[in-house]
């Protein structure tokens, strides 16, 4: 229960002597082991997390910094505990977009993007999907999974003809694309962390693969975000995550 609480700051929880589960799937564990806790509710910085974990400050980090899980891994003090989750990091596209319109450049681009070229650039944390929903989470379907790996897995030869369909070809040997004159061409709004420009890096190897000349530009991510709420973006990487999936694809839908 909650003993104190200061908004915006900490909470001090304690130990419910009287509390019992009664959730048929998991075993009574009684009250709490630990009779106070101290909650910072704050924002922290992934370093400040990070130093707080490896000199005893903080106990117990909710989350464990992503550019840090490597270190925190392989340090004899900290026990990490990994668990897959619901998730997900993803790439929209704005189809205002005098270039990204056109299906056939969208399709292009989706199959000009390698999962492997993705998992090249990942640590341990991170791992390249197919669909929303991960195979350790409630409500997976291995057949979403086999459909979109049979429909827009990589290939980076019906990209090129996708692209040629639509009239955009290498018309002065620069090694990109264009079609009346205009080179294709779009920015990629990402977040600044490490694993954001990981990923940004070798979609743009991988379009440039394909003739498409891709800008990145690396912000904040509540940035980000905003500028696909006022639709003033060409793609941006965005993140959805909670602990049940069906809220994940309720928000797509």
């Amino acid at each position: 229960y909650v003993a104190e609480y200061s908004p915006g700051a900490y909470a001090i929880l304690k130990a419910n002597p009287g509390y019992k589960t009664n959730n048929p799937l998991v075993t009574n564990q009684g009250p709490s082991k630990a009779d106070t806790i101290r909650v910072i509710i704050t924002d922290t910085e992934d370093f400040t997390a990070y130093t707080g974990i490896t000199t005893g400050e903080y106990d117990i980090l909710a989350d464990t910094p992503t550019d840090y899980v490597e270190d925190l891994m392989t340090n004899p003090d900290v026990t990490v505990v990994t668990a897959s989750s619901a998730s997900v990091k993803y790439a929209e596209m704005n189809i205002k977009n005098e270039f990204l319109s056109d299906p056939n450049v969208r399709k292009a681009v989706i199959l000009g993007i390698s999962r492997d070229h993705i998992n090249a650039y990942m640590n341990t944390v991170h791992e390249a999907t197919y669909c929303l929903v991960q195979d350790l989470c409630l409500n997976y379907d291995p057949a979403a999974e086999e459909y979109y790996k049979a429909n827009y897995a990589y290939d980076p030869a019906l990209a090129k003809s996708l692209l040629a369909e639509s009239g955009y070809t290498d018309s002065d040997g620069d090694g990109y694309v264009d079609k009346d004159g205009k080179k294709l061409t779009f920015v990629f709004s990402i977040r600044d962390d490490d694993t954001a420009v990981m990923v940004g890096e070798s979609v743009r190897a991988d379009m440039k693969d394909i003739g498409i000349d891709l800008t990145l530009e690396p912000q904040n991510w509540s940035y980000v975000n905003q500028k696909v709420v006022d639709g003033a973006f060409d793609m941006a990487y965005l993140g959805l995550g909670w602990g049940e999936p069906m809220l994940l694809v309720n928000r797509f839908c």
